[in-house]
């Protein structure tokens, strides 16, 4: 899909100044009418209008556009009327809303009851700013293609959409205005704007009225107009592109069955009179004379519509060469702009707002500029490259300060972005924090004990009892009743009190710190000193004998 290059000093934001651009463009028409003259006066007046027109022809096709671009002008003015009115009325608005919220709420920290018509009040004023909302966005899109068309007829649909939703949304403020002129008399606080706001309404309501009756007008110009311009076997015209384009239809006769075909948008489309039933579209270069098929799948007024809104106006061939890119890239990248869309403002109204406003305002407040113009973020997605690469970069720098918040929320969210990204195959390398390595345990050294004294009274004593008796009996194990053996402290308490034995004669003398009886360390020249437990030999004197817990 080719990258269209915007004018070299445009920005993203270049969409949401149309309007004021264009404020400037309108007083320079004598000027223009002024060049046009001196071109005529110096022959230059061969010079060619945008789609093939001369300055010197005279077709009654060409001179109805004239007339639909002429008419479009009243239109534009109007627009800009009411852009001024539906503001006036969104702050007078938002004044009455504000005290009515107020007044509710005083009802019920006073315990009151509300007056139910104060409760439908409320709802009716949420839905008229909504409603208003509406009517800027549209009006706001409307002045988008405006600006940069060459022809009526190159916004036509927006011309009949808007008619439709500005009347729409003019009845509806009108009957707002009647029933809030009532609600003065309920409001302690804020009564007198009331009335302001039924003003504001209806004056919303009046120029709305003639906005609409004027989109009528050029629509009807620009339908009737357009129409005369047909081509087909059910046409009376012999011209030669009517002559060239019966031949084609012949030739393409599973493709182009419909009879007549008319002029649409760009006005060198022409779709069937019976619409997409009726077969496919085809597109006619004035250069070389020849017809081009749009296949079905391709929408071709869509691309030219998008590459109109970054300032690139495509020629037949330009717009034959796109459709062939389409499939290759056009249609990922819008359906990728879409989905986008979506999950950025699903974000923006969540916790990750501040991160979002902060990555905007970093770039001038471009993202959010162009969340606020769904038609305008996806012709910069798709054709900018610029606008494309920047998103992508505001997508990672969300992700990353989400991530860098560390709440759990905040990651989740992040982790949305990143299965985004992953679905769409965007190839962003999003930073990842550094993986948390878990500490090694130190291993505990158990130091090791000294061992006690007493150690080598349970573990003679143990090899004592592992020796077989020779005065008992051997008995069957499943038989023999197994003896109660007494408690270790019993057992203690037993070589306490066991009378003193002469010892063996290969039994060494007793030295000092050695466990025995008194009379064994008296034997040996020794004092004795005796705990709970046991008895030890001391050198005599030994002021010591007693510290240890025996």
């Amino acid at each position: 899909m080719e990258w269209q290059r915007p004018y070299p000093h445009t920005r993203i934001n270049d969409g949401a100044k149309a309007m004021a651009r264009h404020r400037t463009v309108l007083p320079r028409l004598p000027a223009v009418l002024l060049a046009l003259a001196t071109m005529t006066i110096l022959g230059l007046g061969q010079a060619e209008l945008c789609h093939g027109w001369s300055l010197w022809s005279s077709s009654p096709e060409e001179e109805a556009y004239e007339k639909s671009r002429d008419e479009f002008k009243a239109v534009y003015e109007g627009v800009s009327t009411t852009k001024d009115s539906v503001e006036n009325t969104r702050k007078a608005l938002d004044i009455v809303a504000g005290q009515v919220d107020s007044e509710i709420t005083r009802l019920k920290k006073a315990r009151q009851p509300i007056p139910g018509n104060l409760k439908n009040a409320a709802t009716k004023l949420k839905n008229a700013r909504k409603t208003l909302e509406r009517s800027q966005e549209i009006l706001a899109n409307f002045g988008d293609y405006s600006e940069k068309i060459t022809a009526a007829t190159d916004v036509y649909d927006e011309i009949v959409e808007l008619r439709k939703k500005m009347d729409t949304d003019r009845q509806s403020m009108g009957n707002l205005a009647a029933e809030l002129r009532g609600l003065g008399k309920l409001m302690e606080k804020g009564g007198e704007y009331v009335p302001i706001l039924g003003d504001a309404i209806k004056a919303y309501g009046t120029v709305t009225t003639g906005l609409v009756d004027k989109l009528g007008q050029v629509a009807t110009t620009i339908d009737t107009n357009r129409n005369q311009d047909q081509l087909g076997r059910g046409t009376y015209d012999t011209n030669e592109k009517n002559r060239l384009f019966r031949d084609f239809q012949r030739n393409h006769a599973n493709d182009l069955i419909a009879d007549v075909y008319y002029r649409s948008v760009p006005s060198y489309l022409y779709e069937p009179a019976g619409g997409v039933r009726e077969g496919k579209s085809v597109l006619w270069d004035e250069e070389s004379r020849q017809f081009t098929i749009v296949p079905k799948d391709v929408p071709a007024k869509d691309i030219f519509k998008m590459t109109l809104l970054i300032d690139k106006r495509l020629s037949a061939s330009e717009l034959v060469m796109h459709m062939g890119e389409w499939k290759k890239g056009g249609a990922k990248r819008l359906e990728t702009a879409r989905a986008m869309q979506t999950l950025l403002n699903r974000l923006r109204t969540g916790p990750a707002y501040p991160v979002m406003s902060r990555v905007s305002r970093d770039d001038d407040d471009e993202l959010f500029i162009l969340l606020r113009n769904p038609r305008h973020f996806e012709a910069r997605y798709v054709y900018d490259r610029r606008a494309h690469d920047q998103l992508h970069r505001d997508l990672k720098a969300i992700h990353d300060g989400l991530m860098a918040e560390g709440s759990v929320e905040s990651r989740a969210q992040a982790e949305q972005i990143s299965r985004f990204a992953r679905k769409y195959n965007l190839g962003i390398a999003f930073t990842q924090p550094a993986p948390v390595v878990p500490k090694k345990q130190e291993k505990k050294t158990v130091k090791k004990e000294e061992p006690s004294f007493l150690d080598g009274l349970f573990s003679s004593s143990a090899k004592e009892s592992k020796k077989p008796k020779k005065d008992v009996p051997s008995t069957n194990r499943k038989t023999a009743t197994p003896q109660r053996q007494p408690p270790k402290k019993e057992a203690i308490r037993a070589v306490e009190e066991r009378p003193a034995q002469k010892p063996a004669a290969a039994k060494p003398a007793m030295k000092a710190g050695q466990i025995g009886s008194c009379g064994e360390c008296a034997k040996s020249g020794l004092d004795c000193a005796c705990g709970k437990a046991a008895c030890r030999c001391c050198a005599p004197g030994d002021s010591n004998c007693n510290a240890f817990d025996l």
